[in-house]
């Protein structure tokens, strides 16, 4: 869940992290607990579509949404390289859509 308050600041929860869980901070990166990275990204660039100022991740300091949308830019073009080439591991609601 994100909350993007009157002010600006998007709240962005675990859209977006920092490296190493925010031990690097200021640099935006992707949280290594994502099921459906491409989902993921989309939710992120309907978030960052709302003009927030700030974004607070879930896990390291403050991110400037420049840096963050360059970062999905290039986040994007590598998770469609990998799922060319079959690798994007698939989503878990189509690992188990027979189990249910």
């Amino acid at each position: 869940m994100s909350v993007l308050t009157e002010a600006g600041d998007l709240v962005a929860g675990d859209l977006i992290a920092t490296p190493l869980l925010g031990l690097l901070p200021h640099r935006p990166w992707n949280p290594p607990f994502h099921d459906d990275p491409l989902a993921d990204l989309a939710s992120l660039r309907r978030m960052l579509d709302l003009g927030p100022e700030r974004l607070h991740p879930g896990h390291g300091g403050i991110l400037e949404p420049d840096r963050v949308r360059r970062r999905v830019v290039k986040e994007q073009r590598r998770l469609e390289r990998s799922e060319a080439k079959g690798r994007l591991r698939a989503r878990v609601d189509d690992d188990v859509a027979g189990d249910v």
